[in-house]
């Protein structure tokens, strides 16, 4: 059989091209369809990776949304907070807008502008008791003494106490001690020991008028020790 089909082969060599042209024309298209398929798959791969992705990005984007908006509220939560103040009773806050004077607030909820507005001075309404330490004073006939003083104030007008005077307790407190010895050196020692209440009198009057413009009202001055030289505390008890 072999020779008859190498016979037919050899007489017709036409006939054995045409088979091999078949055989080679069947096994390409073969590939191709395989090569096509394979590519079918890449691209739906692809495809599914694509998506998944874009979901992926979508809900990254989504959630920095989020987050960013949750910050927003928070910050604005934050500033809303901070502009409502509530003065509580004997209290007064200064209130600036741009650097200068705007209002006073009393008793009560408030709101200030967020930025523009801020608290410059809280102020207590209370009466205030300041105990000075003794002051060396000379009396008219030259006895060189110690002298305390307590003063009670009250602040009247919280615009002027915040702009009126730098540091208010220790301008009260040096006038107390200039008007003191003022005061003192137009007495002798006699007098000064007898007349407290002239002296307190007085002296509420004088601070009471040059506080004024600092909105601070005194209301009491009292001398707490009067304290002489050694030598005479002594003749004074060998007198007593």
């Amino acid at each position: 059989m072999n020779s008859s089909v190498e016979g037919v082969f050899g007489r017709h060599p036409q006939f054995f091209i045409c088979i091999l042209i078949a055989n080679i024309v069947i096994w390409n298209v073969t590939e191709t369809d395989r090569d096509q398929k394979c590519m079918d798959g890449l691209r739906i791969a692809g495809s599914l990776k694509s998506k998944t992705k874009t979901k992926q990005d979508n809900g990254g984007n989504v959630m920095g949304l989020l987050i960013a908006l949750i910050v927003l509220i928070l910050v604005a939560l934050a500033i809303a907070v901070s502009c409502i103040k509530i003065v509580p009773q004997a209290n007064a806050i200064v209130v600036e807008r741009l650097g200068g004077y705007l209002t006073t607030w009393s008793v009560g909820l408030h709101f200030k502008a967020p930025f523009i507005d801020r608290v410059a001075k809280k102020v207590l309404l209370k009466e205030q008791v300041v105990d000075f330490p003794p002051q060396p004073v000379i009396t008219k006939d030259n006895v060189t003494m110690r002298i305390d003083t307590v003063v009670f104030f009250q602040i009247t007008d919280p615009k002027l106490f915040a702009y009126g005077v730098e540091n208010p307790i220790m301008a009260i407190e040096n006038l107390t001690a200039t008007t003191l010895r003022n005061i003192i050196g137009d007495l002798e020692l006699d007098q000064t020991l007898t007349s407290r209440d002239t002296i307190n009198s007085e002296m509420r009057a004088i601070l009471d008028e040059a506080t004024d413009p600092w909105g601070i009202k005194v209301n009491r001055v009292e001398l707490k020790n009067i304290l002489p030289p050694r030598e005479i505390q002594d003749a004074m008890e060998k007198q007593m």
